[in-house]
């Protein structure tokens, strides 16, 4: 039906020979002009009190739909481009009692995302990769006893990974992300609480958590008296803007 309101002449059935092409100069018909700016089916004359498929094209309703989509998608890409996390901006830093005395130590690799939606917190989620060979303690023969089959066992395990399965909010800027931790082969169930703040487009989340080291059969036996088996895990994790 549409097309039949179409009027061919004689140039634009010369265009058709051609192929279609956008309009690059300015056309006067019946006294409205357009200015060169027509993307589409600039070979076909379409009368200036017909409703066509040219008409709406180049007219404003059209624009204005393609505005509309773009405004509305811009923002979806948006967020999934922030959810990775910025590694030289954020710390993971595992604390434990060695003799009494506390000791700090962090990891110095690790990636993954945290989707973050504060208008529907549940759909929010999050992963976090931590390669275990990169536990600091300051000491080479330190960090090489670690990464040994009684701890870490870097070489058979090199990843230790918490991925969320449920977020859930527990007011302003505060919620709780439950999930499974899985180090050296095992996994728990572990709830997160976390704290974020979003400014300029970045988010920052920031939390701690407790775990026990012989819950992933972390540890030489014969440092048990020495080693606590609670570990804080604390972490400030920066998503990229």
């Amino acid at each position: 039906m549409l097309i039949s309101q179409y009027r061919r002449s004689s140039e634009s059935i010369t265009a058709e020979k051609n192929g279609l092409y956008p309009l690059i100069q300015e056309r006067q018909s019946e006294g409205e002009k357009l200015q060169g700016n027509v993307p589409f089916f600039s070979t076909l004359s379409c009368p200036a009190r017909s409703t066509t498929l040219v008409s709406f094209i180049t007219g404003k309703k059209f624009y204005s739909h393609v505005r509309f989509l773009f405004l509305t998608l811009v923002p979806v890409l948006a967020i999934a481009a922030t959810g990775d996390i910025d590694p030289a901006k954020s710390t993971l830093t595992a604390t434990f009692k060695q003799e009494g005395v506390a000791v700090d130590a962090p990891f110095k690799k690790f990636s993954g995302h945290i989707v973050y939606d504060a208008k529907n917190v549940a759909a929010s989620s999050a992963m976090i990769d931590v390669q275990t060979a990169s536990f600091d303690m300051g000491s080479d023969d330190y960090n090489n006893e670690v990464r040994g089959k009684e701890w870490f066992d870097s070489a058979t395990y090199p990843d230790a990974v918490f991925k969320s399965s449920a977020i859930k909010a527990d007011g302003a800027n505060k919620f709780t992300a439950s999930g499974t931790l899985t180090i050296k082969g095992k996994s728990v169930n572990l709830s997160v609480p976390v704290n974020v703040q979003t400014a300029n487009g970045i988010s920052t989340f920031d939390g701690s958590i407790a775990i026990s080291r012989a819950a992933f059969g972390i540890g030489d036996p014969s440092w048990k008296d020495v080693i606590e088996d609670k570990v804080t895990v604390r972490f400030h994790l920066v998503n990229t803007k």
